[in-house]
Formats: C-alpha cells, sequence, structure tokens
C-alpha cells in the first residue's frame, strides 16, 4: 500500500534551478518504491533564480512529472528573492505545514535543504503533529565555526550564534538527518555525538535519461573537460598544465562556463602568463547537448574542490560517473571528493597545489589512455534511482520507529 510523503523544498521545478535538482529527482522516482509524493515550495515565480556555473536556469523547468498536488507556500508581504529570503519563509511555513499534512494524510515529512533556517519548522510540526520529520542536508549546515565561516563567507559573530543554535534546535526535534557526503556525516558525527543515532548518507547522483546524447567528435590528441568555474589554488594545476602540453600528444582543455567570476579570471589570466591560453577552448554558456556530448567524447574530466571545504563534492563529479570517463581531482587527502573518487580504477586525486603530482596522473592517464572510469558496480550506486532507493527505506525506518505502522 502507497505511503504519503511530504517533501518541503524551498526550490522546486519550474524554478530554483540547479537548487530544486534532488528534490525533483526524489520525486521523480519514489512512486516506484510505493511512495505517493506531495511537495511544498516558494511559487515558482518567486524562487530566487539560482544560477549555474554552466547552464541557463530554463533547462532545468522540466526535470521531472511536477505532482498535482505541489503546495506553494508563499512570503507574506516581502520579497523573497531578497537576503534572508530563508527566514522569511519561516512563520508562513510553519503556520501552512499542519494543515497540509492533515489534509494529504502525510505519513513523514522530508525537509530538504538550503536554505538552512526553514528546517526550524521540525521543531514546529513535531509540537503539533506525530508525523516524522526528515532534514535532509544538501550541504552542511553550522556544524563548527571554522567550516562555516569558510563555507558562508561570513564572520559575524550574532549570525554565527543563530545559525550555531538553530542547527542545534534543527536536529534535537528532527526523527532522521540525511547527509549529503559521507564526510559530512563524520563531521556530524563528531560534533553531535548525542545524535549520531539520526545520521545517514545519501549522496547526490545521476540520471542516465539525462546523458542521453552522442559523444563529439574525438580530439586528435588529449580532451580535458571541465565544467563550470574555477576556484582558488589552481595554480598547481596550470603549472601541471604548463609543463605536460609542452609533449606529445596534444592536450586541449575545454571548458565551459562564465569568463567573470573572481577565480576563473584569475586562472586566465594565470594561463596567460605561462603561454598556454592557447591550450583552453573557453566556449562559455551552452545547452546541456553540447556539455554532455563533449564530456562524452574527453579523455579526462576535470574536478577540483572548493579549497577549506572538506565536505564539497562538484556536482559535475556525477556527470563524469554518468558518462563513465576517467577523472583527475584536485582535493584534500581526507575530503569528501577523495572519498567518492578512490572507489574507482581510473579516478585519481592530487592537493589542489601538488604539481609533481598532477603532472603524474596526466602522465599515467595519458599513457594508459583507460576508456571507462572502471567499477560498473560502483557507478549503479550512484543513480537517482538506486539513491531514492536508499532514501525509501529512511522515509519505512522512521514510520517504523515512529509507530505509525
Amino acid at each position: 500500500m502507497s505511503k504519503n510523503v511530504l517533501i518541503v523544498s524551498y526550490y522546486f521545478p519550474p524554478g530554483g534551478g540547479v537548487g530544486s535538482f534532488r528534490a525533483a529527482k526524489f520525486v521523480k522516482y519514489l512512486r516506484g518504491f510505493d511512495w505517493t509524493p506531495y511537495v511544498v515550495s516558494l511559487p515558482p515565480d518567486r524562487q530566487s533564480k539560482f544560477l549555474s556555473d554552466d547552464l541557463d536556469n530554463d533547462q532545468y523547468a522540466s526535470i521531472t512529472e511536477i505532482p498535482e498536488e505541489t503546495n506553494h507556500v508563499d512570503v507574506t508581504g516581502i520579497a523573497a528573492s531578497k537576503p534572508l529570503g530563508g527566514i522569511r519563509w519561516l512563520p508562513s511555513l510553519s503556520r501552512a505545514l499542519p494543515k497540509i499534512i492533515e489534509t494529504h494524510e502525510i505519513d513523514v515529512v522530508l525537509h530538504t535543504g538550503s536554505p538552512f533556517l526553514p528546517l526550524l519548522c521540525s521543531t514546529w510540526v513535531r509540537h503539533r503533529t506525530d508525523v516524522p520529520y526528515i532534514l535532509d542536508l544538501r550541504d552542511p549546515w553550522y556544524v563548527d565555526k571554522e567550516l562555516f565561516e569558510n563555507t558562508k563567507s561570513v564572520a559575524n559573530p550574532i549570525w554565527n550564534w543563530i545559525n550555531k543554535i538553530s542547527e542545534q534546535k534543527a536536529l534535537k526535534y528532527s526523527d532522521r538527518v540525511i547527509l549529503n557526503t559521507p564526510r559530512m556525516e563524520s563531521l556530524y558525527n563528531v560534533q553531535y555525538p548525542e545524535f549520531t543515532h539520526k545520521f545517514t548518507t545519501i549522496t547526490n547522483g545521476f540520471d542516465p535519461s539525462d546523458y542521453d546524447y552522442t559523444a563529439a567528435d574525438p580530439f586528435e590528441g588529449v580532451r580535458i573537460v571541465h565544467p563550470g568555474r574555477f576556484r582558488r589554488k589552481t595554480e598547481g594545476l596550470l603549472k601541471a598544465l604548463e609543463q605536460t602540453t609542452r609533449r606529445e600528444p596534444a592536450i586541449e582543455l575545454v571548458h565551459f562556463g562564465r569568463l567573470d567570476y573572481r577565480h576563473t579570471e584569475r586562472f586566465y589570466n594565470e594561463a596567460e602568463r605561462l603561454g598556454i591560453r592557447d591550450k583552453i577552448d573557453a566556449r562559455g554558456y551552452t545547452e546541456l547537448e553540447s556539455i554532455v556530448s563533449t564530456i562524452k567524447s574527453a579523455d579526462i574530466g576535470l574536478v577540483v574542490s572548493r579549497p577549506g571545504d572538506p565536505t564539497h563534492i562538484p556536482t559535475k563529479i556525477y556527470d563524469y560517473i554518468a558518462c563513465d570517463i576517467p577523472v583527475l581531482a584536485l582535493d584534500t587527502p581526507d575530503g569528501a571528493l577523495t572519498q567518492i573518487i578512490e572507489q574507482f580504477d581510473h579516478a585519481y586525486c592530487a592537493s589542489h597545489d601538488d604539481v609533481q603530482r598532477i603532472i603524474e596522473i596526466l602522465d599515467v592517464l595519458i599513457e594508459t589512455q583507460p576508456q571507462t572510469l572502471g567499477s560498473e558496480e560502483q557507478r549503479k550506486k550512484y543513480t537517482r534511482h538506486h539513491l531514492t532507493g536508499n532514501l525509501a527505506q529512511v522515509l519505512e525506518e522512521s514510520i517504523e520507529v515512529s509507530g505509525r505502522i
């Protein structure tokens, strides 16, 4: 017998862009696991446009069939797109959820964030209903001061305190907490040992139907692809490319994405200084088909984590897993990205500034020319269908513990 799950997501198609992906893909596949999804989101025209590094927002508008029972809870009287829109959604959402839960006979609530402060609804709803409330953290919230300030670029003591206390309360009144990476789960286990029984990991992943495109014409040499922005600490990568591109075969780096981000501009300026700007094919924004086709034809997928954030996994790694191409990753040895790629035969990791290691990896990939990422069994674990199956199990367990079945 099918049970009802209410998915609360600030971003959801046809609005929200990449911020809506995780919730939308869960909705797409939950029916196959005997769950009927209902959705609560901000009205699409009120969702702040979630700018992607590589695609226009409109291309995300139809990534899933929108459930008929989609409830749009607005922010009363103020512009939701302004800063602190997440906080402003909280009162309206808190008032609306108990009634929506009753109307649709909801068995469990899954609230995905960010923005994070609306997750405080867990305290309100758990006082007014007996329905299990599950938090799904797409990114780390507060966890600790250093990580919060580094990832959110905020060093305001009052704002730090608000988020720290809010996270504690939201975790306390939730029934389960889903983290986006094993590294995130480890951090939360250390910070909140009293809640370790609540924590579990469900990563992001890929939907094979999003990659049904033909590979582009191959490059006569070695093609490295990178969709998205460049981040800090790419000097090591550039120095390695400067040495490697002097050799045969020819190497090109294909980059999709805007060039006016601060660190991307710095990357291109440094490439110019090193005399390798002509080795980089900057294609800017383009349609999804072109990006996927180029990834499929590439010899190496380049992925660079955010320095200072050990929980960060750029979503492009799942594009590479989907397209089954070898990977060069720049990450810390204990980073979440490293944990993902070490499962595959032809994925290699180097520290951001380890020039020699990056050269060694490029030499191995150029010499051996592997045609796949490797480990088909591991690749299947990152399909959206498989991950939604993991979610369905968490939903079942939460209502069993609550005694509602």
